[in-house]
């Protein structure tokens, strides 16, 4: 029975691996936040075959509690930050819409292989999500080593 204590001790010293997205959400992305004892995911369900009836939700968690900020998105938007054809790394992202507020995601990377950084970035509207991608209220970096992404769910369509 020494087993059980050490597998609760392993999961208490690990980076926050354990998922908020509850089914029939999926994780479409996820990081530990570099700095602080917090976590923050993207999720996605796509139950649905109609991508035009998915729903997707974000939660932020401080910790081992509960959400600090959860929601079911009242829109989600791709984008792209930088995109060039010929370079390694291109900057792309998604956006969920919460009241007049957008929280977005932009990581970068080409595809599943080299990703070099991801952030959240806070938005006070959609006007500055989709024209001013420099204007956003807040940026939280991610800790690379914990990112987790659906990398066909992100972006553009």
């Amino acid at each position: 029975m020494r087993l059980v204590p050490l597998l609760i001790l392993s999961l208490l010293a690990a980076p926050q691996a354990w998922a908020n997205c509850a089914a029939p959400f999926a994780t479409m992305f996820a990081c530990d936040i570099m700095g602080r004892d917090a976590r923050v995911e993207f999720c996605q369900d796509v139950s649905d075959a109609d991508a035009a009836k998915w729903r997707y939700s974000y939660n932020f968690t401080s910790g081992l509690g509960p959400a600090d900020l959860s929601f079911q998105a009242t829109g989600y938007y791709g984008s792209t930050k930088y995109m060039a054809d010929d370079a390694p790394f291109n900057t792309s992202g998604s956006g969920l819409v919460n009241g007049d507020h957008v929280y977005a995601f932009f990581a970068t990377g080409y595809e599943t292989q080299n990703l070099e950084s991801a952030q959240i970035h806070v938005y006070r509207s959609l006007e500055d999500f989709q024209s001013r991608p420099e204007s956003d209220i807040q940026r939280l970096y991610c800790r690379p080593d914990t990112v987790r992404i659906d990398w066909a769910g992100t972006g553009p369509g």
